[in-house]
C-alpha cells in the first residue's frame, strides 16, 4: 500500500509542476487551479492512507519528507529530460519506489 501513497504524492508534485508557464516537460498544460485542487486532494489522501498504518502525525511528517525530496528532484531532473514526461515519471517512481520499500514499520 506504500507503494500507492508513493505515487499519489509524485502524481500531486507533477500536475502543479506541469501547470507552470515556465515548465518545459511536456505539451500538457492544466489549468493551474485545477492542478493546485487535485494536489490538495491527493495529499490528504496520501496523509489518510498512512495515518491508517503509522499515525497522523507519522503520516503527516512521511508525506512532508516525500513532498520536499520530490518536488527539488522533478525541479532538477524536469531540465535534463525536456519533453520526455514518461522517462522521468518512470525513474522517479521507481527510485522513490525502492527508497520508500527499504524502510517502514517492522513489528509485530
Amino acid at each position: 500500500m506504500k507503494l500507492l501513497y508513493v505515487l499519489l504524492v509524485w502524481l500531486a508534485c507533477l500536475l502543479p509542476y506541469l501547470a507552470s508557464g515556465k515548465q518545459i516537460l511536456s505539451t500538457f498544460k492544466p489549468p493551474k487551479l485545477l492542478a493546485w485542487a487535485v494536489f490538495a486532494l491527493l495529499l490528504t489522501l496520501s496523509i489518510w492512507g498512512l495515518s491508517a498504518d503509522y499515525g497522523f502525525v507519522t503520516g503527516c511528517l512521511t508525506v512532508l519528507a516525500m513532498l520536499m525530496c520530490m518536488w527539488p528532484a522533478l525541479i532538477l531532473s524536469a531540465a535534463y529530460l525536456n519533453d520526455r514526461l514518461i522517462v522521468l515519471s518512470s525513474s522517479a517512481l521507481l527510485i522513490f519506489s525502492l527508497i520508500s520499500l527499504s524502510g517502514g514499520y517492522h513489528g509485530g
